[in-house]
């Protein structure tokens, strides 16, 4: 029995580290999202309306690959977590 409940303390430690990591990187990810989304703003008020729309475009893209991410690590913690 002392056994068992040693495993699972220490699954139970595995899968919080696991999820402190996840939590990590999902702040790093926003943190990272929030400067290019400032960085966006700040070219954009620079950059003529011709040249705008590319690094504008690629900017978006990128935004959207990091919130999807997000999304996906957000999903395996909550599945993690049940």
């Amino acid at each position: 029995m002392t056994k068992e409940i040693e495993t699972f303390m220490y699954q139970w430690e595995n899968l919080n580290s696991e999820i402190m990591k996840h939590e990590d990187t999902l702040e790093n990810q926003r943190r990272h999202l929030s400067m290019l989304n400032v960085s966006l703003n700040d070219r954009s008020s620079l950059i003529n309306k011709s040249s705008q729309l590319p690094k504008k475009r690629l900017a978006i893209d990128l935004i959207a690959e990091e919130e999807e991410m997000i999304r996906e690590l957000e999903k395996e913690l909550s599945e993690r977590q049940i």
